[in-house]
């Protein structure tokens, strides 16, 4: 490979990575904030902890779930990256 389109490979690859790994984080809080957001305005309540705590357990849950698989992914980027220079 060219020594000029290491960088922007290495781009390349960091933004289809933040999608694999990111994308599950983010659609599964904007899922159970869309979720709460329904039954709060479904219930008439308005308590912020009610749209903090499930989104929180959501994300602890999938980050047990799925955690290692993320942190895999992301030391295999940073491994290769690196052994590229």
């Amino acid at each position: 490979m060219n020594p000029v389109e290491i960088p922007f490979a290495l781009v390349r690859e960091s933004f289809t990575l933040l999608l694999v790994v990111g994308g599950p984080i983010f659609a599964t809080i904007v899922s159970v904030g869309l979720f709460v957001g329904a039954l709060q305005a479904a219930t008439q309540i308005n308590d912020p902890a009610l749209s903090f705590v499930p989104r929180m357990i959501a994300l602890g849950t999938l980050l047990l779930a799925a955690g290692g698989w993320m942190l895999d992914t992301l030391v295999a980027f940073f491994v290769g990256a690196a052994g590229r220079f």
